[in-house]
Protein backbone atom coordinates (compact mmCIF):
# COMPACT_ATOMS: atom_id res chain seq x y z
CA UNK A 1 0.00 0.00 0.00
CA UNK A 2 1.38 3.11 -1.22
CA UNK A 3 1.51 6.17 1.78
CA UNK A 4 1.45 9.74 1.26
CA UNK A 5 5.01 11.56 1.47
CA UNK A 6 6.18 12.48 4.93
CA UNK A 7 3.70 9.82 6.46
CA UNK A 8 4.74 7.00 8.54
CA UNK A 9 2.83 3.52 7.40
CA UNK A 10 0.87 2.37 9.97
CA UNK A 11 1.07 -1.18 11.65
CA UNK A 12 -1.12 -3.15 13.79
CA UNK A 13 1.41 -2.85 16.45
CA UNK A 14 1.02 1.11 16.46
CA UNK A 15 -2.67 1.48 16.66
CA UNK A 16 -3.73 1.85 20.23
CA UNK A 17 -5.93 -0.21 22.20
CA UNK A 18 -9.61 1.07 23.00
CA UNK A 19 -9.77 0.81 26.77
CA UNK A 20 -12.86 -1.13 28.58
CA UNK A 21 -15.22 1.52 30.27
CA UNK A 22 -14.64 0.90 33.62
CA UNK A 23 -17.82 -1.37 35.21
CA UNK A 24 -20.72 0.48 37.50
CA UNK A 25 -21.43 -2.00 40.33
CA UNK A 26 -25.25 -0.93 41.77
CA UNK A 27 -25.75 -1.91 45.31
CA UNK A 28 -25.80 -0.82 49.15
CA UNK A 29 -23.10 2.39 49.73
CA UNK A 30 -20.17 1.72 51.77
CA UNK A 31 -20.69 2.06 55.06
CA UNK A 32 -17.04 3.98 55.46
CA UNK A 33 -18.23 6.66 53.50
CA UNK A 34 -20.45 9.82 53.90
CA UNK A 35 -21.69 12.65 51.63
CA UNK A 36 -21.59 14.98 54.14
CA UNK A 37 -17.42 15.42 55.26
CA UNK A 38 -18.90 19.19 55.75
CA UNK A 39 -19.90 17.77 59.31
CA UNK A 40 -16.42 18.11 60.21
CA UNK A 41 -16.48 21.60 59.75
CA UNK A 42 -19.67 22.05 62.26
CA UNK A 43 -17.87 19.96 64.84
CA UNK A 44 -14.20 22.22 64.97
CA UNK A 45 -16.89 25.41 65.13
CA UNK A 46 -18.47 23.84 67.91
CA UNK A 47 -14.89 22.91 69.54
CA UNK A 48 -13.66 26.68 69.37
CA UNK A 49 -16.58 28.68 69.68
CA UNK A 50 -18.15 26.22 72.09
CA UNK A 51 -21.40 26.30 70.46
CA UNK A 52 -23.18 23.55 72.39
CA UNK A 53 -22.27 24.89 75.85
CA UNK A 54 -23.44 28.52 75.19
CA UNK A 55 -26.31 26.94 74.29
CA UNK A 56 -27.25 25.02 77.18
CA UNK A 57 -25.86 27.65 79.59
CA UNK A 58 -29.05 30.14 77.62
CA UNK A 59 -31.87 27.70 77.08
CA UNK A 60 -31.20 26.12 80.58
CA UNK A 61 -32.57 22.82 81.90
CA UNK A 62 -35.76 21.62 79.28
CA UNK A 63 -36.28 18.36 81.51
CA UNK A 64 -36.90 17.49 85.20
CA UNK A 65 -33.87 15.13 85.34
CA UNK A 66 -30.77 15.84 83.85
CA UNK A 67 -30.08 12.81 80.86
CA UNK A 68 -30.21 12.42 77.46
CA UNK A 69 -30.01 14.92 75.17
CA UNK A 70 -29.84 18.81 76.51
CA UNK A 71 -31.43 21.57 75.33
CA UNK A 72 -28.44 22.75 73.27
CA UNK A 73 -27.30 19.75 72.02
CA UNK A 74 -31.05 19.12 70.13
CA UNK A 75 -30.09 22.83 68.79
CA UNK A 76 -26.99 22.03 67.65
CA UNK A 77 -27.96 18.60 66.39
CA UNK A 78 -30.79 20.13 64.04
CA UNK A 79 -28.46 23.16 63.10
CA UNK A 80 -26.00 20.42 61.50
CA UNK A 81 -28.81 18.18 59.83
CA UNK A 82 -30.11 21.64 58.09
CA UNK A 83 -26.78 22.31 56.42
CA UNK A 84 -26.59 18.73 55.67
CA UNK A 85 -29.32 19.59 53.34
CA UNK A 86 -32.35 18.22 55.60
CA UNK A 87 -35.67 20.29 55.84
CA UNK A 88 -37.85 18.58 58.16
CA UNK A 89 -37.31 16.63 60.77
CA UNK A 90 -37.57 12.92 59.30
CA UNK A 91 -33.96 14.49 58.73
CA UNK A 92 -33.17 13.91 61.24
CA UNK A 93 -33.35 9.56 60.96
CA UNK A 94 -31.59 9.77 57.43
CA UNK A 95 -28.52 11.66 59.42
CA UNK A 96 -28.47 8.61 61.61
CA UNK A 97 -28.47 6.19 58.50
CA UNK A 98 -24.80 7.82 57.91
CA UNK A 99 -22.41 5.85 60.09
CA UNK A 100 -19.36 7.82 58.99
CA UNK A 101 -21.29 11.00 59.29
CA UNK A 102 -21.88 10.67 62.90
CA UNK A 103 -18.56 10.18 63.34
CA UNK A 104 -17.86 13.83 62.30
CA UNK A 105 -21.04 15.50 63.86
CA UNK A 106 -21.03 17.57 67.22
CA UNK A 107 -23.55 16.24 69.15
CA UNK A 108 -25.17 12.84 68.42
CA UNK A 109 -28.24 12.98 66.23
CA UNK A 110 -31.59 12.46 68.05
CA UNK A 111 -34.07 10.35 66.27
CA UNK A 112 -37.51 12.24 64.86
CA UNK A 113 -39.25 11.25 67.67
CA UNK A 114 -36.90 12.15 70.52
CA UNK A 115 -35.99 15.86 68.94
CA UNK A 116 -40.35 16.40 68.25
CA UNK A 117 -40.57 15.59 71.96
CA UNK A 118 -37.79 17.03 73.52
CA UNK A 119 -38.57 20.58 71.04
CA UNK A 120 -42.35 20.35 72.81
CA UNK A 121 -40.81 21.39 76.23
CA UNK A 122 -39.70 24.60 75.04
CA UNK A 123 -40.75 27.72 76.16
CA UNK A 124 -40.26 31.26 75.25
CA UNK A 125 -38.08 31.70 78.20
CA UNK A 126 -35.97 28.80 76.53
CA UNK A 127 -36.65 30.54 73.10
CA UNK A 128 -34.95 33.91 74.37
CA UNK A 129 -32.28 31.97 75.73
CA UNK A 130 -30.79 31.04 72.44
CA UNK A 131 -30.74 34.53 71.69
CA UNK A 132 -28.68 35.21 74.94
CA UNK A 133 -26.58 31.96 73.72
CA UNK A 134 -26.04 33.84 70.19
CA UNK A 135 -24.89 37.08 71.65
CA UNK A 136 -22.22 34.77 73.99
CA UNK A 137 -20.97 33.26 70.80
CA UNK A 138 -20.34 36.69 69.21
CA UNK A 139 -18.24 37.82 71.60
CA UNK A 140 -16.41 34.48 71.82
CA UNK A 141 -15.91 35.09 67.72
CA UNK A 142 -14.87 38.68 67.56
CA UNK A 143 -12.03 37.77 70.40
CA UNK A 144 -10.74 35.26 68.12
CA UNK A 145 -10.66 37.14 64.76
CA UNK A 146 -7.04 38.95 63.90
CA UNK A 147 -6.72 42.58 64.98
CA UNK A 148 -7.83 44.19 61.85
CA UNK A 149 -10.89 42.23 61.85
CA UNK A 150 -11.62 42.70 65.48
CA UNK A 151 -11.56 46.14 64.73
CA UNK A 152 -13.73 46.19 61.68
CA UNK A 153 -16.27 44.53 63.56
CA UNK A 154 -16.61 46.47 66.63
CA UNK A 155 -16.59 50.03 64.68
CA UNK A 156 -19.48 49.49 62.85
CA UNK A 157 -22.28 46.96 63.51
CA UNK A 158 -25.37 47.07 60.62
CA UNK A 159 -28.45 45.69 61.84
CA UNK A 160 -30.83 44.09 58.90
CA UNK A 161 -33.98 43.51 59.58
CA UNK A 162 -36.49 41.75 56.95
CA UNK A 163 -39.40 39.20 56.53
CA UNK A 164 -39.35 36.30 55.05
CA UNK A 165 -42.66 33.64 54.18
CA UNK A 166 -42.35 30.40 54.77
CA UNK A 167 -45.10 28.14 52.79
CA UNK A 168 -46.20 25.33 55.06
CA UNK A 169 -48.74 22.68 54.28
CA UNK A 170 -51.40 21.26 56.38
CA UNK A 171 -53.54 23.93 58.01
CA UNK A 172 -53.19 22.50 61.43
CA UNK A 173 -49.53 23.81 62.17
CA UNK A 174 -50.09 26.60 64.43
CA UNK A 175 -49.95 30.30 63.25
CA UNK A 176 -50.14 29.14 59.61
CA UNK A 177 -52.58 31.90 57.70
CA UNK A 178 -52.94 32.68 53.77
CA UNK A 179 -50.72 35.60 53.00
CA UNK A 180 -51.30 38.27 50.55
CA UNK A 181 -49.92 35.58 47.66
CA UNK A 182 -52.85 32.75 48.39
CA UNK A 183 -50.39 30.49 49.91
CA UNK A 184 -50.21 29.34 53.37
CA UNK A 185 -47.34 30.34 55.13
CA UNK A 186 -45.66 30.99 58.57
CA UNK A 187 -43.46 34.84 58.61
CA UNK A 188 -40.27 34.79 59.64
CA UNK A 189 -39.56 38.22 61.37
CA UNK A 190 -35.43 38.48 61.43
CA UNK A 191 -32.87 40.65 62.86
CA UNK A 192 -29.18 40.06 60.03
CA UNK A 193 -25.72 41.52 61.68
CA UNK A 194 -24.62 42.45 58.20
CA UNK A 195 -21.09 42.86 58.45
CA UNK A 196 -20.57 39.22 60.20
CA UNK A 197 -22.82 37.28 58.70
CA UNK A 198 -24.83 36.18 61.21
CA UNK A 199 -28.73 36.00 62.31
CA UNK A 200 -28.54 37.79 65.83
CA UNK A 201 -32.99 37.17 66.72
CA UNK A 202 -35.76 35.23 64.81
CA UNK A 203 -39.00 35.83 65.93
CA UNK A 204 -41.35 32.96 64.33
CA UNK A 205 -45.24 34.90 63.24
CA UNK A 206 -48.34 33.76 61.31
CA UNK A 207 -48.28 34.10 57.83
CA UNK A 208 -50.46 37.55 58.01
CA UNK A 209 -49.14 39.12 60.75
CA UNK A 210 -48.17 42.61 60.85
CA UNK A 211 -44.14 43.14 60.82
CA UNK A 212 -44.72 46.29 62.40
CA UNK A 213 -46.08 44.65 65.06
CA UNK A 214 -42.90 43.45 67.00
CA UNK A 215 -40.48 45.65 65.41
CA UNK A 216 -39.23 47.76 68.09
CA UNK A 217 -38.71 44.40 70.05
CA UNK A 218 -37.09 42.95 67.71
CA UNK A 219 -35.01 46.00 67.24
CA UNK A 220 -33.50 45.74 71.46
CA UNK A 221 -33.22 41.98 70.75
CA UNK A 222 -30.85 42.27 67.78
CA UNK A 223 -28.70 45.06 70.00
CA UNK A 224 -28.70 42.23 72.70
CA UNK A 225 -27.30 40.02 70.53
CA UNK A 226 -24.27 41.91 69.26
CA UNK A 227 -21.06 41.38 70.52
CA UNK A 228 -19.47 43.63 74.25
CA UNK A 229 -17.72 46.59 72.25
CA UNK A 230 -19.18 47.76 69.54
CA UNK A 231 -18.91 51.34 69.13
CA UNK A 232 -21.84 52.30 66.74
CA UNK A 233 -25.28 50.58 65.42
CA UNK A 234 -27.08 51.44 62.74
CA UNK A 235 -29.62 49.73 61.21
CA UNK A 236 -32.01 49.24 58.36
CA UNK A 237 -35.66 47.73 57.50
CA UNK A 238 -37.38 46.98 54.47
CA UNK A 239 -40.84 48.18 53.44
CA UNK A 240 -42.93 46.36 55.62
CA UNK A 241 -41.57 47.64 58.59
CA UNK A 242 -42.09 51.21 57.83
CA UNK A 243 -43.39 52.40 61.28
CA UNK A 244 -42.57 55.89 63.73
CA UNK A 245 -42.44 53.33 66.30
CA UNK A 246 -39.73 52.26 65.17
CA UNK A 247 -37.87 55.19 63.46
CA UNK A 248 -38.54 57.29 66.89
CA UNK A 249 -37.49 53.64 68.88
CA UNK A 250 -34.21 54.46 66.90
CA UNK A 251 -33.68 57.74 67.55
CA UNK A 252 -34.47 57.30 71.10
CA UNK A 253 -31.61 54.75 71.40
CA UNK A 254 -28.96 56.82 69.10
CA UNK A 255 -29.25 54.45 66.22
CA UNK A 256 -28.65 55.82 62.87
CA UNK A 257 -31.61 53.75 60.56
CA UNK A 258 -33.05 53.45 57.18
CA UNK A 259 -36.47 52.47 56.85
CA UNK A 260 -37.96 51.32 52.94
CA UNK A 261 -41.09 52.97 51.96
CA UNK A 262 -42.95 53.34 48.39
CA UNK A 263 -43.10 56.34 46.72
CA UNK A 264 -46.78 57.71 47.11
CA UNK A 265 -48.58 61.19 47.73
CA UNK A 266 -48.87 60.67 51.08
CA UNK A 267 -44.97 59.84 51.80
CA UNK A 268 -44.30 62.94 49.15
CA UNK A 269 -46.72 65.27 50.80
CA UNK A 270 -45.03 64.77 54.34
CA UNK A 271 -41.72 65.64 52.84
CA UNK A 272 -42.83 68.55 51.43
CA UNK A 273 -44.48 69.44 55.04
CA UNK A 274 -40.76 68.88 56.51
CA UNK A 275 -39.66 71.86 54.47
CA UNK A 276 -42.77 74.51 55.14
CA UNK A 277 -42.09 73.85 58.75
CA UNK A 278 -40.25 76.29 60.91
CA UNK A 279 -38.10 75.53 64.21
CA UNK A 280 -35.16 72.97 64.99
CA UNK A 281 -36.15 69.36 63.56
CA UNK A 282 -35.11 66.39 65.57
CA UNK A 283 -33.58 64.45 62.71
CA UNK A 284 -33.06 65.45 58.68
CA UNK A 285 -35.00 62.91 56.74
CA UNK A 286 -33.17 61.68 53.22
CA UNK A 287 -35.48 60.22 50.82
CA UNK A 288 -32.97 58.49 47.98
CA UNK A 289 -34.15 56.05 45.25
CA UNK A 290 -33.22 52.33 45.91
CA UNK A 291 -33.86 49.51 43.13
CA UNK A 292 -35.20 47.01 46.44
CA UNK A 293 -36.49 47.95 49.51
CA UNK A 294 -36.06 44.83 51.11
CA UNK A 295 -32.18 44.61 51.30
CA UNK A 296 -29.85 46.19 52.84
CA UNK A 297 -25.91 45.39 51.64
CA UNK A 298 -23.29 44.76 53.75
CA UNK A 299 -20.46 47.15 53.57
CA UNK A 300 -18.38 46.05 50.68
CA UNK A 301 -21.10 44.13 48.64
CA UNK A 302 -22.46 45.54 45.81
CA UNK A 303 -26.07 46.84 45.45
CA UNK A 304 -28.64 44.61 44.18
CA UNK A 305 -29.56 45.26 40.53
CA UNK A 306 -32.94 43.94 40.74
CA UNK A 307 -35.56 46.97 40.07
CA UNK A 308 -38.50 47.53 42.19
CA UNK A 309 -41.67 45.83 40.81
CA UNK A 310 -43.49 47.51 38.12
CA UNK A 311 -45.55 50.51 39.62
CA UNK A 312 -44.37 50.27 43.05
CA UNK A 313 -40.86 52.35 42.70
CA UNK A 314 -39.35 51.60 45.95
CA UNK A 315 -37.42 54.93 48.43
CA UNK A 316 -35.67 54.53 51.22
CA UNK A 317 -35.81 56.91 54.27
CA UNK A 318 -32.98 57.28 56.25
CA UNK A 319 -33.10 59.75 60.03
CA UNK A 320 -30.00 60.85 61.44
CA UNK A 321 -29.28 63.14 64.39
CA UNK A 322 -27.94 66.58 62.31
CA UNK A 323 -24.91 68.35 64.06
CA UNK A 324 -26.36 71.71 64.80
CA UNK A 325 -29.88 73.21 65.01
CA UNK A 326 -31.77 73.56 61.96
CA UNK A 327 -32.36 77.27 60.95
CA UNK A 328 -36.01 78.00 60.22
CA UNK A 329 -37.22 77.38 56.31
CA UNK A 330 -37.28 80.29 53.91
CA UNK A 331 -39.96 80.59 51.24
CA UNK A 332 -40.22 77.06 49.33
CA UNK A 333 -39.78 78.73 45.88
CA UNK A 334 -36.71 81.05 46.32
CA UNK A 335 -34.50 79.21 49.50
CA UNK A 336 -35.80 75.75 49.35
CA UNK A 337 -33.86 73.70 51.23
CA UNK A 338 -34.23 70.43 49.10
CA UNK A 339 -32.36 69.50 46.41
CA UNK A 340 -32.89 66.87 43.61
CA UNK A 341 -29.24 65.41 42.53
CA UNK A 342 -29.17 62.09 40.74
CA UNK A 343 -32.98 61.00 41.18
CA UNK A 344 -32.99 61.16 44.66
CA UNK A 345 -34.47 64.19 47.01
CA UNK A 346 -31.97 65.00 50.36
CA UNK A 347 -32.80 67.54 53.18
CA UNK A 348 -29.88 69.86 53.34
CA UNK A 349 -30.33 71.32 56.91
CA UNK A 350 -29.61 74.57 55.38
CA UNK A 351 -31.04 77.31 52.55
CA UNK A 352 -29.92 76.76 49.14
CA UNK A 353 -30.67 79.21 46.51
Amino acid sequence: MRTLPGRKRLTKNDTKKRERARRVRVGAADHRLTPVAGAEAVREADRVLGLTAALDAGIGAVKERDRGLSGGQLVTAMASAQLAGQDFLVGLDRRRADTAGQELEPVPTPASTTAYGIAKRFTAEHLHGIETAIGQINTTMVSLVPLVRRTSLLKVATIDGDATDVEVYGKTKDKAEYSYTGQLTLRAHIGFWAEAGVTAPAELMGGAEDPRSNCVDLLDRSVAALPQGVEKVRCCWDAGFFAGDLAAACLQRGIEFAIGAKRNGKIMAAAAGLAATSGPRPWAWKIRKSRSSTTCPAPGLKTPTSPASPGEPAFRLTGSRPAGPVSAAPSPRTNWPWRWRAGSMRYTGTPSS
